[in-house]
């Protein structure tokens, strides 16, 4: 630490874990030095990797982190990792999403040809809305069934910032930052009375 700022063995870290120009870093701050470190793509989508022997690593589940922009567009992207494993790619149909009860919504899923992305839209925010998920939430979403229909499980480990203090600051990689080696957070963390973190 220099201040602020993450200087040496910054760019070490992430040559290790692939960052690339756009990815997100997220920080959560575990007490005295020791921060939890996540990583996800400039579609907020979790940037997962395959360790040897890690059973629990497959390409049926993702995390998407909910946000005020997808509330207001009423339309989430898939990791295109996710879509291509899983045959996604190339098609426009209905896509069923569940809760953790079992509740489902049926939403559109569709292809964009020029990007290649998927994204499921048409429900997306009454999905949030009906199962109390707001903006910075994340899901994890696992594949149950694949077919004419998809179909998407929301799993009960999601997180919701409704539970639990936010304790995260969230820090995009830019050209200057992989070039210099630093990293700013562009504001100071306060930290609360119960444990939490504010801006």
């Amino acid at each position: 630490m220099d201040g602020r700022r993450l200087t040496q063995g910054w760019q070490k870290f992430a040559a290790s874990h692939d960052l690339r120009v756009g990815d997100i870093v997220i920080f959560r701050h575990d007490g005295d030095f020791l921060l939890h470190v996540s990583f996800f793509g400039p579609s907020c989508c979790e940037i997962r990797y395959n360790h040897d022997n890690d059973d629990a690593d497959d390409d049926s589940s993702f995390v998407a982190c909910v946000t005020a922009s997808n509330l207001s567009t009423d339309m989430v992207h898939l990791p295109m990792d996710f879509s291509r494993s899983n045959g996604l790619t190339n098609r426009n149909c209905e896509i069923i999403l569940l809760n953790e009860e079992g509740k489902q919504w049926t939403l559109l899923m569709r292809h964009h040809k020029a990007s290649g992305r998927v994204c499921i839209r048409s429900g997306w925010k009454r999905f949030c809305y009906e199962n109390r998920r707001t903006a910075n939430d994340f899901l994890t979403f696992k594949l149950v069934r694949n077919g004419a229909t998809p179909v998407l499980q929301l799993c009960s480990s999601s997180s919701s910032s409704t539970t639990r203090p936010c304790r995260f600051v969230i820090l995009t990689l830019t050209p200057y930052s992989l070039k210099s080696s630093t990293l700013s957070a562009m504001c100071l963390l306060t930290y609360q009375e119960r444990g939490g973190f504010k801006f």
